[in-house]
C-alpha cells in the first residue's frame, strides 16, 4: 500500500511524533485501511492554546522538545514531515451517554469498536469498546489532552514506526498525494 500524509497543527504533529500521543483525530472517516503506512506532516499551523497547556508542555519537555522550538516561524518542526507510522485502527467516537435503552453498548449505527467520550461513562473520560455486545474496554484518558475528542469525530490510532531525525520539507515523492487534515 502507499504511504499517506496526514496534517496536524502544532503541538500535535510533535505529539505524534514523539510516540506520546498514540490517536489522532478527524471530522471525517479516512478512506485507510490497517496496516498502511501514514505520514505525519506538521502543517504551518499551531494551535496556540493546545501548545501552552500544562499537560502537553510537560510531555513535550520531558520528551526533549520546547514547544517555543517547535512553533517559531521557519523552524523545521512547521511545514514538514515529522514522522512515519502504521495505522492500526479507525474506530468513530461517540457520546458516553448514548447507551442503547437496554444498557448494552452504544447507539451509534455500527457494531464495531468505537471511543466513548466523556465524564459519565463510568470508566473514565475516554474509554475504548471492542465492541457493543462486549464489555471489552480500554480506560485510555492518558491520551485526552492530546487531540479533539468530541463525538461523531474520528479516532485513528497510529503505531510509530519512525521519528525522523531531520523534518522533509518540499515535494515527496513517497505519497499517493493525499493528504488529510483533521
Amino acid at each position: 500500500m502507499t504511504p499517506v500524509a496526514i496534517t496536524a497543527a502544532q503541538p500535535f504533529a510533535s505529539l505524534l511524533a514523539h510516540g506520546i500521543a498514540e490517536w489522532h483525530t478527524s471530522r471525517t472517516r479516512p478512506r485507510l485501511e490497517p496496516g498502511q503506512e501514514v505520514w505525519v506532516h506538521a502543517g504551518k499551523e499551531v494551535d496556540w492554546p493546545a501548545t501552552y497547556r500544562p499537560e502537553i508542555e510537560r510531555a513535550l519537555h520531558d520528551a526533549g522538545t520546547c514547544v517555543v522550538d517547535i512553533t517559531q516561524r521557519g523552524c523545521p518542526w512547521l511545514g514538514a514531515v515529522l514522522s512515519r507510522h502504521r495505522l492500526a485502527e479507525v474506530v468513530p467516537i461517540v457520546d458516553s451517554d448514548s447507551r442503547n435503552d437496554d444498557g448494552s453498548g452504544y447507539d451509534y449505527g455500527s457494531d464495531g469498536p468505537c471511543i466513548a467520550s466523556g465524564a459519565t461513562n463510568g470508566f473514565g473520560d475516554l474509554t475504548r469498546w471492542s465492541s457493543i455486545e462486549d464489555d471489552d474496554w480500554l480506560d485510555i484518558p492518558n491520551q485526552l489532552p492530546y487531540a479533539d475528542w468530541s463525538p461523531g469525530r474520528w479516532a485513528w490510532r497510529l503505531e510509530l514506526i519512525e521519528r525522523l531525525e531531520t523534518p522533509v520539507r518540499g515535494y515527496l515523492d513517497c505519497c499517493d498525494g493525499t493528504m488529510y487534515h483533521g
